[in-house]
């Protein structure tokens, strides 16, 4: 048995600890959006227009962007971290904490899903060189084969190593393969909890839609912090309750029984 709150506490949670903070929040995800967005475009590898070594050097330097995506992740982390305990001095310019300290290690937590990433979209690119040459493989199929898998195996992957950034934002003077370590080792037993919870926001995220940018914005925003809490509990931290006694955050195993 373990005394870890429920989701529906965790949910409850992070919605109260957002209440007053979304006037920094929501600008926060906007901006690394914004970033993400043209990281995307930077990073579009396209066709294999022109020569074979033009295409290689674009998918290439499509890798190492994905890479450096890491320190922009790095730095969410340590926001909605600053989120999920209610601090005072939370700022808009948390998120480029990564390009400030931790560099080095936040591309390290990155690489293994960089490689994934790269293993889902080879067939692509061998197609695209004309190295898996077949007239019976359709390349569009393919691409959308490939895309769907990739977001499988990254989900799968997020289910083991997807705490690593919080770790390594919480405890900054660890090093990166620790921070990979202890992600997997506080997964242990929680796996299935992260994938129901993160089943169980879809009809929240699709109303979210609804609301165009400022809902999906909102929803970015919410799963952020309840991500940040999840890895608070995991790790066995009292979580703020804003508005509440501070005794309301004493966890025990009876309240969950």
């Amino acid at each position: 048995m373990n005394n870890d709150r429920t989701l529906r506490d965790l949910k409850g949670i992070a919605r109260g600890q957002l209440i007053g903070r979304y006037g920094v929040a929501i600008p926060a995800v906007l901006l690394i959006a914004a970033i993400q967005f043209v990281v995307i475009l930077m990073s579009e590898g396209g066709s294999p227009a022109g020569s074979v070594s033009a295409y290689l050097l674009r998918y290439a330097i499509s890798l190492i962007i994905d890479l450096l995506t890491g320190i922009l992740f790095y730095g969410r982390a340590y926001f909605f971290l600053k989120a999920a305990r209610c601090s005072a001095e939370l700022s808009v310019k948390d998120v480029f904490t990564g390009f400030k300290s931790n560099m080095d290690k936040a591309i390290i937590l990155q690489a293994p899903f960089t490689a994934l990433a790269f293993l889902c979209t080879l067939p692509v690119v061998l197609m695209n060189l004309g190295l898996i040459p077949s007239p019976f493989v359709n390349f569009r199929f393919t691409l959308i084969l490939m895309n769907l898998i990739q977001v499988v195996v990254i989900l799968v992957a997020d289910l083991y190593l997807g705490l690593s950034f919080y770790i390594l934002a919480d405890s900054p003077d660890m090093d990166a393969l620790s921070a990979l370590k202890e992600s997997v080792r506080l997964m242990e037993g929680r796996k299935l909890k992260l994938a129901i919870m993160c089943l169980s926001l879809i009809p929240l995220m699709i109303g979210a839609a609804m609301g165009l940018m400022i809902g999906l914005l909102w929803f970015d925003a919410f799963f952020r912090t309840l991500m940040a809490d999840f890895y608070l509990d995991a790790k066995g931290e009292e979580l703020k309750i804003p508005g509440k006694d501070p005794s309301t955050t004493l966890r025990s195993a009876q309240d969950d029984m």
